[in-house]
């Protein structure tokens, strides 16, 4: 069972809709939603018999607290991330306009470090990424970060069923190149306990600049 948790509510995929009201209009503080997505988690875990993975929203304020207080409920899996309605403006006619449904590959990034993360601090949870997978390079890097499955859908939307295979040769074609039989092998190489901890500080974005500039 997969649940979908957003900035309104939680969306269960066999029991609907179960909002909360917008956060914006009283005062309701950050922790206390994240306290209410907990006790739904662990009201549901409670009640069925297989296992159930939530679908995280991107904004939160720390998203190893979350995935870690959803597996003290009884949640296995979570998914990073879930993708909200973005509204774009028309700006000749002052209006709303729909923003593009389909994700971007760049968008994989956004998903990479919370994996990567979460992988090895939480090691109980099985981690699927679902944002910005278009390709099997998308594939192997969300594998790499320590991911257990990628979820594809705009790729799918935009390129028909046909894009799945590609991937699976993608994967098997890099694997066999570089010396796994296995994903074992290679999942999780270049997570938080594998790679150079230093690539998923913060600071990292120091780097970017001359260490010269003013």
């Amino acid at each position: 069972m997969a649940l979908i948790l957003d900035d309104d509510g939680l969306l269960d995929a066999a029991d609907g809709f179960a909002g909360w009201d917008n956060a914006l209009a009283d005062d309701t503080l950050a922790q206390e939603l994240e306290q209410e997505y907990a006790d739904v988690v662990r009201r549901v875990a409670e009640a069925v018999k297989i296992p159930v993975s939530v679908k995280l929203p991107m904004r939160l304020t720390n998203v190893l607290a979350v995935a870690d207080s959803l597996l003290a409920r009884g949640a296995r899996g979570v998914v990073m991330f879930n993708r909200f309605f973005e509204p774009d403006i028309d700006v000749e006619r002052m209006a709303f306009v729909n923003g593009n449904p389909f994700s971007e590959p760049a968008e994989l990034r956004n998903v990479l470090r919370s994996v990567a993360l979460c992988s090895t601090a939480l090691p109980q949870l099985d981690v699927a990424v679902s944002t910005g997978v278009h390709d099997g390079e998308a594939a192997v890097k969300a594998l790499l970060c320590g991911a257990n499955a990628v979820q594809v859908c705009s790729a799918i939307h935009e390129k028909g069923f046909g894009v799945i295979a590609d991937i699976n040769r993608f994967i098997d074609q890099w694997a066999e190149r570089h010396g796994f039989e296995s994903l074992g092998e290679f999942r999780g190489r270049m997570d938080y306990g594998n790679a150079e901890s230093d690539v998923y500080q913060r600071v990292q974005y120091m780097k970017y600049f001359p260490h010269d500039a003013e």
